[in-house]
């Protein structure tokens, strides 16, 4: 015992050396009797857990509860009937709470999680661990497809696609640089007719029929 530097719970000692909690229970009381004996002054503290049946308000309540030793007759005046009282622990400094203790337990049933009932008080033959199937997959769920949604026909005709806003024109500077571009690209478009001279003939005549065409 001497070499825990911290403290030992019935249910650590009994994984620890491979014994019944009730023994375990056992050999943790006899520790603080004889230790006591030899001497009075002995710095270490203990808890106690109880368990039994608890009156209140004319309703009988069943109650577990773990205290610190200078609270044990004060606790035991509660209870109506008293099943069980027992040593839970055995520590050097003086717990503000119960953290320690359960990390204490915490830590060895999860160092043991095959055999957590190899020891306890309580068993139950029925509850055995599931063989786990071997090179069965996974399975996945399926992805759904996506769904491509129609509008509806409205009178029986399909909705055509949506016609195009009307550009709004610009404003301020960019409005003026927008005119002059609009400008010049109409008269770049602007068709150049060919200039028609005119021969000089006869008055009156736009084509004069040459004279040894003539007819007498």
């Amino acid at each position: 015992m001497t070499c825990v530097p911290w403290q030992v719970t019935y249910k650590w000692l009994s994984f620890t050396l491979g014994v019944h909690v009730n023994q375990a229970k056992q050999m943790l009381y006899d520790y603080v009797e004889r230790k006591r004996k030899e001497n009075a002054g002995a710095q270490f503290h203990v808890t106690y857990l109880l368990a039994g049946n608890l009156v209140q308000n004319g309703h009988t309540y069943h109650k577990v509860a773990v205290v610190k030793e200078d609270k044990l007759e004060a606790m035991k005046s509660k209870f109506s009937t008293l099943a069980s009282v027992h040593v839970y622990s055995i520590q050097k400094a003086q717990l503000r709470d119960s953290s320690p203790l359960f990390n204490t337990d915490y830590d060895i049933l999860k160092a043991n999680l095959e055999n957590c009932g190899k020891f306890s008080a309580i068993c139950c033959p029925a509850a055995v661990t599931r063989p786990v199937a071997e090179g069965s997959p996974a399975e996945t769920p399926a992805q759904p497809t996506p769904s491509t949604s129609v509008p509806p026909a409205l009178n029986g005709h399909a909705p055509g696609a949506p016609s195009k806003q009307p550009a709004q024109p610009m404003k301020g500077i960019m409005g003026m640089f927008a005119a002059k571009a609009t400008s010049k690209s109409k008269n770049a478009h602007k068709e150049v007719k060919p200039e028609t001279k005119e021969t000089p003939g006869m008055p009156g005549l736009e084509n004069p029929i040459p004279s040894w065409k003539k007819v007498c």
